[in-house]
């Protein structure tokens, strides 16, 4: 290949046979030829283009896996906040039923456990 343009190569056609010399001097004529370089270079600009879109597209995808990554790991910490905030509330109704149990009314134990009346009464009635 020739640094200056990638659609030429250097070829030593010297050890070549008649029908080798042929075909080089066929390929040397369209290459001469100004239409053949015009569809080159069209075919190197479709060919960028291609590329570019492919580039876009390779890095849209992985901007797509690396947000499902984000989902899942938010997905995960949503989880984890549930279970947390189920575990509080068993503590809290737990909490109330011995309270309750021990004749205290639902306005004390609100008042002791700072929650509303509402609260401590549909903790009992669960």
């Amino acid at each position: 290949r020739m640094a200056t343009d990638v659609h030429f190569l250097q070829i030593n056609d010297e050890d070549m046979d008649k029908e080798g010399r042929l075909l080089v001097n066929r390929l040397v004529m369209a290459a001469a030829s100004p239409d053949v370089r015009r569809e080159m270079q069209v075919e190197d600009e479709i060919l960028s283009e291609i590329e570019a879109r492919d580039t876009a597209i390779m890095m849209k995808d992985k901007e797509i896996e690396l947000k499902t990554q984000e989902i899942e790991q938010k997905s995960q910490e949503i989880e984890q906040k549930s279970q947390e905030i189920e575990q509080q509330k068993s503590i809290l109704r737990t909490t109330v039923r011995n309270l309750s149990q021990r004749s205290m009314s639902v306005k004390d134990i609100a008042s002791v456990l700072a929650v509303s009346e509402e609260t401590v009464s549909a903790l009992l009635s669960e």
